[in-house]
């Protein structure tokens, strides 16, 4: 084969390549958007308080249309979705640490307790912090469940669920463990007012 034929043969792999990415580009782009204009995947509020659903504002706060849908979010509903984001935020928060850390993410989550709930915090720190050069572990703690125990205008109770992987120098280990938690409005804001684990 000659120099000639070689880059010719070359080109035409390339461009084949090109081709064949440049499609599969477009295929998996359409594929995301299709399922992304039908789906709901998450709902959370943003610095303005407006509805945020796939990363697109709405402009009414109250409904927020999806394709041809309009669907209604009721004062109740949107507390008790942030009251659900506040309770997993902080569970993970609380759950996932690491000595080296010296209780940080406690420390980080004391604007979001009621005084009782900072009370337990202070307490918790000052009884594990002599103990602390004496465990190397780090825990990471993922939520994937959360049910409703309780709810009323102020006050509102979950049970979550949530894996938690724990590697220490004995060797590592995956649990399970169960979470209640209990928040408190006050004024616009959820606060935790208690924390039990199972």
């Amino acid at each position: 084969m000659t120099t000639k034929n070689k880059i010719i043969t070359g080109l035409v792999i390339l461009a084949v390549v090109v081709m064949l990415s440049v499609i599969g580009y477009f295929v998996i782009n359409r594929m995301n958007s299709n399922s992304s204009a039908d789906t709901v995947d998450l709902l959370q509020e943003d610095e303005n308080s407006q509805a945020v659903i796939n990363g697109l504002e709405s402009e009414d706060d109250d409904a927020v249309k999806v394709g041809e849908k309009n669907t209604e979010i009721t004062e109740g509903e949107r507390q008790k979705i942030s009251a659900k984001n506040r309770a997993k935020f902080f569970i993970e928060m609380v759950g996932t640490y690491s000595t080296e850390a010296r209780f940080q993410n406690i420390e980080d989550l004391k604007p979001m307790m009621t005084a009782s709930m900072r009370a337990w915090a202070d307490d918790f720190i000052d009884r594990n912090m002599q103990n602390i050069a004496l465990n190397k572990e780090k825990v990471t703690t993922n939520v994937f469940r959360m049910d409703v125990l309780y709810q009323s205008d102020s006050r509102i109770a979950f049970l979550a669920s949530a894996r938690m992987e724990e590697m220490a120098s004995s060797g590592s280990k995956i649990y399970n463990q169960n979470v209640e938690i209990y928040l408190i409005l006050a004024g616009d804001d959820w606060l935790v007012d208690e924390v039990v684990w199972k």
